[in-house]
């Protein structure tokens, strides 16, 4: 069976995930945040210093409609600007779940401003030629540190671990043979609940 969706999404920074203290403003290449341009998207390749946030509780369902057997669309809008949209772009996205294949479009809005009190950062690193590159830092929305972890061109290159917003550890990831990475994870209180053997490809979301 073939189900479609459609989402927006927005993509967003800010420099400290401890120090939200400013608007947001959306350009078409770029965000522009305490008088400085980050986010930038050179020929449609994402470069520089980057930081990820959610916004997801800001979002409203505005129409959600069966289009036939085994195909639904929903359609998402940012509820609380009140000049909306600057424009956006759209990606085909297929992926295969459980033998099932499903296909989206991914609506990338981009809006004039997001308040502070409006986001919260999940992630910052760098990007090169449009991949992750270095060091990014992941965070719980409470700001507590969730992972770091050191990318090239996309793909980690070292150990390393996802905590419990407490700041115990959640899981481990350790390569092993290249592009073989052993996966534990452990309960809060630190017990061992499972360790197993993926390939690189099969664990892309936990990094």
């Amino acid at each position: 069976m073939k189900q479609t969706f459609t989402f927006i999404f927005i993509i967003g920074l800010i420099l400290n995930a401890r120090s939200q203290n400013d608007t947001i403003y959306i350009k078409r290449d770029s965000i522009l945040l305490l008088g400085n341009y980050y986010n930038r998207v050179v020929d449609g390749s994402k470069t520089g210093l980057w930081v990820e946030f959610h916004a997801s509780e800001i979002f409203e369902i505005i129409d959600c409609h069966d289009d036939g057997p085994g195909l639904i669309t929903c359609k998402y809008s940012y509820k609380n600007l009140i000049n909306k949209t600057a424009g956006y772009d759209t990606v085909i996205v297929e992926k295969e779940i459980h033998g099932e294949l499903i296909t989206y479009t991914e609506y990338v809005k981009y809006f004039n401003k997001i308040e502070p009190e409006d986001y919260v950062i999940i992630g910052r690193g760098k990007y090169q030629k449009n991949y992750k590159h270095g060091i990014w830092t992941y965070y719980h929305k409470d700001g507590n540190i969730k992972s770091k972890i050191n990318y090239q061109d996309g793909i980690p290159i070292s150990d390393f671990d996802i905590l419990y917003s407490s700041g115990s550890v959640k899981i481990t990831v350790k390569n092993i043979k290249g592009s073989k990475w052993n996966v534990c994870k452990y309960l809060p209180d630190g017990q061992l609940i499972e360790c197993e053997d993926y390939l690189i490809e099969y664990i892309n979301f936990l990094y």
